[in-house]
């Protein structure tokens, strides 16, 4: 099985009954421990698939409303633990920035909304979805432009 490259540790899924859980194989902070806690071992390997093919560094749980830094970039931000619809605010468009955005929560919206003047390529604003297991990796492509870099389920127009 591929390891996980999340925050730069080694971490695999392992399925207990029907729980997926994760198994450090070395010393995963309290943090991302934390942001991985509750996903299914399904949900566990599209994070694996994703941080191999992209080279993600790092999940990110978000509960609440929040503007995304671009100290995050290369990070997988999901809505583990969220108990209402979010929106995520990408920060100003800066090329390279790149983040992926994944839906734990089923019927937990995540909204990705962008700066005033700027685009997501083929979207007229924010894109959201509420269906768990979609997600989608936003690349900053010029100033202020992003693009989907790839994606999984519709993430509609918000």
């Amino acid at each position: 099985m591929a390891k996980n490259r999340t925050a730069g540790l080694a971490i695999k899924p392992v399925v207990e009954g029907n729980a997926g859980v994760f198994e450090a194989l070395g010393g995963m902070s309290a943090l991302v421990a934390d942001s991985l806690a509750g996903l299914s071992y399904a949900q566990a390997n599209a994070l694996d698939n994703m941080s191999a093919t992209y080279g993600l560094t790092s999940v990110i749980a978000k509960t609440d409303n929040a503007n995304i830094s671009a100290t995050d970039s290369q990070a997988i931000l999901t809505n583990n633990g969220a108990t209402k619809n979010i929106t995520l605010t990408l920060p100003v468009g800066v090329g390279g920035l790149a983040y992926t955005f994944f839906v734990k929560e089923n019927t937990k919206k995540i909204t990705i909304a962008v700066q005033s003047g700027e685009a997501i390529l083929g979207n007229t604003g924010a894109c959201e979805s509420a269906t768990a297991n979609d997600w989608i990796t936003l690349v900053c492509i010029a100033s202020k432009t992003w693009a989907r870099l790839g994606a999984k389920g519709t993430w509609d127009a918000g």
